[in-house]
């Protein structure tokens, strides 16, 4: 699903866009990950199912493996670049997150991401 939407993000209905927001709390690593990354892929076109997303996201942000959080950060600075009305609650939560993060490469997500937001 992950490369699908890559190349095509406008193959997810919003049923497959809900569902993927729901898997982001599954037990599985692998599938918060892919998750996310499908949610990064798709959510300019889902801009008003954004809430769920954004907590769930947050939440993975600060787990314990670190590709579910390069994950998650990836799709918050996507969601962060369609400022959004979550935008300015959004841009302190992920620069607290980039303080916190331990590893180099998500930290350098946050940092881009948000020089561009």
């Amino acid at each position: 699903m992950e490369l699908a939407t890559q190349k095509q993000p406008e193959l997810l209905s919003i049923a497959g866009f809900e569902f993927v927001v729901n898997q982001l709390t599954a037990k599985a690593p692998r599938i918060k990950w892919e998750s996310a990354k499908v949610i990064a892929n798709t959510a300019q076109n889902f801009v008003n199912q954004l809430d769920k997303a954004i907590v769930n996201l947050l939440d993975n942000a600060e787990h314990t493996g670190t590709v579910v959080r390069w994950s998650a950060a990836t799709a918050l600075i996507a969601i962060a670049a369609l400022k959004t009305k979550h935008h300015n609650n959004l841009i302190p939560a992920l620069e607290a997150l980039c303080l916190k993060e331990e590893k180099g490469s998500i930290q350098k997500i946050y940092k881009k991401g948000l020089k561009n937001s």
